[in-house]
């Protein structure tokens, strides 16, 4: 089984051999769930972040712009 490339909707295509005959493949890319994992953790850090900053503004006193 041999990956030969990538086309423009973004599926991994190749072909393999069987006893008989080649075929042709078409592999959509999968996320592994450390990936994912990682995404989430990130995104879940910034939300704070953002939470963390606008708590910060209100116990200073100082008002947001489009308050």
């Amino acid at each position: 089984m041999y990956a030969i490339g990538i086309n423009d909707a973004g599926h991994i295509v190749g072909n393999f051999q069987d006893s008989t005959t080649n075929h042709g493949f078409l592999a959509s890319p999968i996320p592994e769930p450390k990936s994912l994992l990682l995404f989430g953790f990130g995104f879940g850090l910034a939300t704070l972040a953002v939470i963390r900053r606008r708590k910060g503004a209100e116990v200073r006193g100082i008002r947001r712009p489009h308050e």
